[in-house]
């Protein structure tokens, strides 16, 4: 029988999940930055995306793009001292970086947050700031500021300050919510007419209501701290958006209500999560390699 959660939301992602557990490898997150934007900084000399115009021309071999699919943190720690021994305070050449995307860079930040005791978590959406006319598929850090009373969106693959779609300057450690919409609030607007679903997307040509979903099943993931990769698929994820039921379609727009509130409707988030085996994440899930095929993997979650 799932348990019902009770805790409060700034206990809860006080601590680690299975996927930022850093478990042996703790030391490491022991030396990174405490400020918030010198963090950020060295977490971009450790991970580099994977479609980076910096990895051009350093003749890596076919495998090494695979580290995109290293979900646990203490995997991620155990490449980056493979790659390079120096102290992860030292940026390292493209070569020697993770090789991986927005979702790596979120979940070192939130690791090394959580390691610190504070509340922490990686956010799945869309930014507006990345593609001209598009808002981009991304995954940001949240954090809680006990100070100003209100969780704040880090995006630690930006430098700082950003420019906004609408011209508007800010702080990559402090993201407006109208610059990053987290996936239910896409999916809401999308779902209402306020905007058109072609805008919302992995890259223009890739578009849609389907991409808008998956993103907001690994948000409801994320903020029960099971931070898969992009490429994890489980559940309602596994089916597509054509084929949903009446029924389907209101959970999700369910989901989409309680994965947007600070913390209201955090204890039902939780325990809708818990109770639903279409929405948590299982032990095994469905992932996509480097050739695109389908593959079953244990993750090592409770069924």
């Amino acid at each position: 029988m799932t348990m019902l959660p009770t805790e409060e939301p700034e206990a809860y992602y006080r601590t680690h999940g299975l996927i930022t557990d850093p478990g042996a490898q703790s030391r490491y997150l022991d030396d990174l930055p405490e400020n918030l934007s010198e963090l950020c900084r060295a977490v971009r000399g450790l991970v580099i995306h994977y479609q980076s115009d910096a990895l051009v021309g350093c003749d890596l071999p076919a495998e090494r793009f695979d580290e995109i699919r290293t979900r646990t943190l203490a995997l991620m720690i155990t490449r980056l001292v493979e790659l390079d021994p120096h102290p992860l305070t030292l940026a390292r050449p493209p070569e020697r970086r993770l090789i991986g995307c927005c979702r790596d860079a979120a979940t070192l930040v939130c690791a090394t947050l959580r390691h610190r005791g504070v509340p922490a978590r990686v956010r799945v959406g869309f930014a507006s700031y990345l593609i001209p006319n598009l808002f981009v598929d991304h995954w940001v850090a949240e954090y809680w500021s006990g100070e100003q009373r209100r969780w704040i969106l880090v995006d630690a693959e930006q430098e700082v300050p950003v420019r906004g779609a609408d011209g508007s300057i800010f702080d990559a450690c402090d993201v407006p919510r109208n610059q990053f919409l987290v996936a239910g609030a896409a999916w809401q607007a999308c779902r209402a007419g306020r905007q058109n679903s072609a805008h919302f997307g992995y890259d223009p040509q890739s578009t849609g209501m389907g991409v808008i979903k998956s993103n907001l099943l690994h948000d409801l993931a994320c903020l029960n701290k099971v931070e898969l990769t992009p490429w994890d698929f489980w559940g309602l994820g596994l089916t597509e958006l054509e084929q949903h039921s009446k029924d389907d379609l209101a959970l999700l727009d369910h989901i989409a209500v309680l994965t947007q509130g600070d913390t209201d409707g955090f204890l039902e988030m939780r325990g809708l999560y818990g109770r639903n085996s279409c929405l948590r994440v299982p032990a095994t899930i469905t992932t996509f390699n480097l050739a695109d095929e389908k593959i079953d993997t244990h993750i090592g979650l409770p069924p």
